[in-house]
């Protein structure tokens, strides 16, 4: 199955409010499923942000930034978004904003943010599970 595409429109939805960020790849690719599937790591240039413009009061750590698809730390992974940490390494990671999330079990959920408290999350400790959307053009 493929529908080649150039831009992503990702959605969240949280409460009553929908917010929406545009994502260029920057060249045609076979499919979302060819960006995702085989677990490597595809940056993309959104900046730290633009992925927090998704969520409503967001909060993330100020470090690391690794954004993209695919964007592992250790045992922790979100399929499409940012993962941050405290140190310029992505060893530890403790905030994350986007879609398919492998983080631990308490901080675990399929969209939103997440960051813990007390490791310099720029808006303090946040849960915040959303409703996602993800468009292909």
């Amino acid at each position: 199955f493929t529908l080649p595409l150039t831009e992503l429109r990702l959605g969240t939805t949280a409460g009553r409010l929908t917010r929406w960020l545009d994502i260029s790849l920057g060249t045609t690719v076979p499919s979302l499923y060819s960006q995702i599937a085989d677990g490597s790591f595809r940056s993309s240039n959104v900046g730290r942000d633009a992925w927090k413009t998704l969520l409503v009061d967001s909060s993330l750590q100020l470090l690391c930034n690794k954004e993209g698809f695919n964007s592992k730390a250790v045992d922790k992974c979100v399929r499409i978004g940012i993962i941050n940490n405290e140190s310029d390494d992505c060893n530890s990671p403790d905030s994350f904003l986007g879609f398919g999330t492998k983080f631990p079990a308490d901080m675990q959920f399929s969209v939103g943010n997440y960051a813990l408290g007390g490791f310099a999350a720029d808006n303090g400790a946040r849960s915040i599970k959303a409703f996602g959307y993800i468009f292909g053009r």
